[in-house]
């Protein structure tokens, strides 16, 4: 019977070690590293437009402040609206927003990094019959602001991913 429990508190001891040894992976996010390998590294060069400013100073929350021998990450925007939804009485009640984003990180000594990479992000927004031209302007510029964050993330992210990977 001891010799039983003994052997059952073996297994379970080895169990809990399986359990909660490390496998190596390391998120890419936390808390204590901002983003890694690129904080502060980064001047993110102005993008014309208000959506240009909302993804540059995204970009500028995620990757800090640049020091002295920074990359230069070069963003354009083009941004597509499509009516969505069309009553029968020809009006339109929902818009499409679709912004992309094309980008090259480049040294700065102007070589290349990365080549031109490309983020696409998609929302749509509401724009009711009995609505004024405000709360459509409104709903507009959210949807607008939700696209640049969105698109900050896939940048930041790709730009991590880059930045991890194994250099050749």
């Amino acid at each position: 019977m001891l010799f039983c429990r003994f052997r059952l508190l073996k297994l379970s001891l080895v169990f809990h070690l399986l359990c909660f040894s490390s496998c190596g992976f390391t998120p890419l996010y936390s808390e204590k590293k901002k983003v890694h390998g690129l904080s502060n590294q980064i001047v993110i060069m102005e993008i014309e437009g208000k959506d240009g400013f909302y993804l540059r100073e995204e970009l500028v929350r995620r990757f800090g402040t640049p020091g002295i021998e920074s990359k230069i990450l070069d963003v354009s925007l083009d941004i597509l609206k499509t009516d969505l939804i069309i009553t029968p009485s020809n009006e339109i009640t929902r818009y499409r927003l679709v912004m992309t984003a094309k980008y090259i990180l480049k040294h700065s000594n102007g070589k290349h990094l990365i080549s031109e990479q490309k983020a696409i992000a998609r929302t749509d927004y509401n724009s009711a019959r009995n609505s004024t031209g405000y709360t459509a302007q409104v709903a507009e510029e959210a949807a607008r602001k939700r696209l640049a964050i969105e698109l900050a993330d896939q940048i930041s992210t790709r730009l991590l991913v880059l930045s991890e990977a194994p250099q050749r």
